[in-house]
Order: C-alpha cells, then structure tokens, then sequence
C-alpha cells in the first residue's frame, strides 16, 4: 500500500513538472550582410497543438531591442508546442521558417535576416497581343496593373538577394467591346544577385 501511495505521489510530481515548466528563449537579430544588429523587428511565439486543426492556441509578439536582442519567457504547458519566427517588416524580409522553442528550457535562436533591395522592372509589349498587364509580388505581395499598358512600362519592387524572388505575371487582350479575348497568366521567377538592379521582361 505504501508502495502504491509512493508511486502515485511520484505521477503527480512528474504531472506536475511537465505542466508547469518555465521556458524561455532569447537571442539576437542580425543583418544577413553587414552582421550588425537589427532593433524592432517582430518575433511572433506561436503555441500550438500538434496533430490538431486549428492547432494555433495563442501568439504572442517581441520585439528585438536597440541591440537586436530578444528575450521572451514563459511556462510552458502539457501537451503544447512552440515555435518563434521573425516577422516582415518593410526593411526586411522573412521566409517564415519558424524554429522550434525546447519545452524546459534556455533556448538561443538567432536569426540573420535578409534586407529588401529595391529592383527596376522593365516590361517590353513587344507582340502587341495584349493590352492589359498585371504583374503580383509573392514577396511582398505588392501589385502593379497597366490597364491599358504601353509598349515600355517599368515597375519597381523589393526583391530579396540571392533568392529566387517569384512574379505573377497576368496578360489580357480586351477588344474594342472591353471584353477579354485572349489571356495569359505565368510566373516569372528571377534569382537575385547582390548587385542586381534591373531586369527586362518581353511579351
């Protein structure tokens, strides 16, 4: 019997220390390039279920300070997850890739973020087929629409270095009765170089 009362104190100890543990993570936000600190970007703490949907609980955000240091505290609790990524700002770009945050533990995560360049979109009606044009950003999800277009039209956008930076690119022919005869949608996909500033795009 004592045996028993023993073993049952011990499962709610262990109950106990597994519900109820402190965690806490910290760590410093850096430029990719320049490796100096990067004060006020966002981190978002997600606390989420796994194998559940929705499996978002809660989120909470901090903010890195004038040092590009963070530090964010909490306890943890059963059967919970979570994870922190660094949030988009307009400076910087996130590939909201999120690290897992260890249950129990100090955690260090730091994170080196890329910086928005800015790139010259060139576009070249060279066909004369279409006379509408849009043109997406999956990386900011900014947009542009010519409507009608020119046969030069020049964008600007941020794009990320040395990184595969993803356009929608939607074509539209109207006839003299605005009505959409002939369509064209693709994705023009460009790797970024360090010192790139302007690429050309022909239709």
């Amino acid at each position: 019997m004592k045996k028993y009362a023993l073993f049952l104190i011990i499962l709610i100890t262990i109950g106990c220390e597994k519900s109820d543990q402190f965690t806490s993570v910290e760590g410093y936000i850096t430029d990719y390039y320049s490796k100096e600190p990067v004060p006020g970007i966002p981190l978002l703490i997600t606390e989420y279920r796994p194998f559940l949907y929705p499996s978002v609980d809660t989120e909470d955000t901090v903010f890195s300070n004038s040092d590009g240091y963070y530090y964010y505290e909490f306890f943890n609790k059963e059967d919970r997850n979570y994870k922190i990524e660094n949030l988009q700002t307009e400076t910087y770009y996130s590939q909201k890739d999120a690290s897992t945050i260890a249950e129990g533990k100090t955690n260090t995560i730091n994170f080196a973020i890329k910086p928005f360049k800015s790139l010259t979109l060139n576009c070249y009606n060279q066909s004369k087929t279409f006379n509408r044009l849009r043109i997406y950003s999956h990386i900011d999800e900014s947009e542009y629409i010519r409507n009608p277009c020119e046969e030069f039209e020049t964008f600007d956008f941020n794009i990320v270095p040395e990184f595969e930076n993803d356009f929608y690119i939607g074509l539209v022919h109207y006839n003299e009765n605005n009505e959409a005869d002939s369509t064209k949608g693709e994705h023009f996909i460009f790797y970024s170089g360090i010192n790139d500033t302007t690429i050309n795009y022909y239709y």
